[in-house]
């Protein structure tokens, strides 16, 4: 079958193999100033999304000009053109996806070593002023660390389930009788918990979020069509790129989380490959 179909009668030109259901695959070597520098820093698989929409814009220059009383626009100049790419996803909790959305840089990870009946910890801080009634208060390490994945909490001569309730995998303890409730923070308070590890599933990475508003790099895309064959469509040749947040992030709970991310093109020396 031939890929164009000429239907003069029609007075147009189908293409039987121009229309695309699929995703597109992001690779980005972060830093590198240069494709040589990309290459040989290498790229990072962003992952693959679930579409993206190419945002370009050409801002005209408008040309006024003035007859018998009458201002009007005789032609327009070629302006400032921008070309980038708006990526859609639902995996809001890769890392790779969160540092941007976040606009965050890397810092050390949450982990936690084994506390075995533990009297150093401590609840909050509320010396200043009594407890409060069903208020959350953080289990703390002596460092100021929280602690999770508790087993055993002694507080005092307080009774769990009677005086306050303690939410074992995140360390948060309410105070649930008026009657006890402590008007310092309590001088004993003894804590089991179990290690937290990178192979643990309450093993969590971390970033600062707001240090990193704009990222810059070297960006690879690759468009894939939603056949078995998954054929290659389009390829956006290695290029220069910035990195910014479009929407935010959006979570809900009758839908799938989905956040935006957008890439703008700084560069016009590179080629798109479209397929035939």
């Amino acid at each position: 079958m031939p890929k164009y179909i000429d239907n003069t009668n029609a007075g147009y030109l189908p293409h039987n193999r121009s229309e695309v259901a699929g995703h597109i695959q992001w690779f980005f070597s972060e830093g590198a100033t240069s494709l040589a520098e990309a290459r040989k820093k290498g790229f990072l698989d962003m992952g693959v999304f679930l579409g993206a929409e190419i945002k370009s814009e050409d801002k005209a220059i408008e040309v006024k000009k003035a007859n018998e009383g009458k201002i009007f626009t005789a032609y327009k100049l070629g302006g400032e053109v921008t070309l980038g790419l708006e990526l859609t996803t639902n995996e809001v909790a890769d890392m790779r996806k969160a540092r941007l959305l976040l606009l965050g840089a890397d810092q050390p990870a949450f982990t936690q070593t084994a506390l075995a009946a533990v009297a150093t910890c401590t609840l909050g801080n509320f010396a200043a002023e009594p407890a409060k009634l069903n208020h959350a208060y953080q289990l703390l390490t002596a460092a100021g660390a929280p602690v999770r994945k508790v087993t055993t909490l002694v507080i005092d001569d307080l009774v769990e389930g009677v005086d306050y309730v303690l939410n074992r995998r995140l360390g948060i303890v309410r105070f649930i009788n008026e009657a006890t409730l402590p008007d310092a923070a309590p001088a004993t308070l003894t804590v089991t918990a179990a290690a937290i590890t990178p192979s643990d599933d309450d093993f969590m990475e971390s970033v600062q979020a707001m240090q990193i508003p704009r990222r810059r790099g070297y960006s690879h895309f690759l468009v894939w069509d939603g056949t078995t064959d998954a054929n290659l469509v389009m390829e956006f040749e290695p290029r220069p790129t910035e990195v910014g947040v479009t929407g935010g992030l959006k979570i809900e709970g009758e839908n799938a989380s989905e956040a935006k991310i957008t890439v703008s093109f700084t560069s016009t020396d590179e080629l798109v490959r479209v397929r035939a």
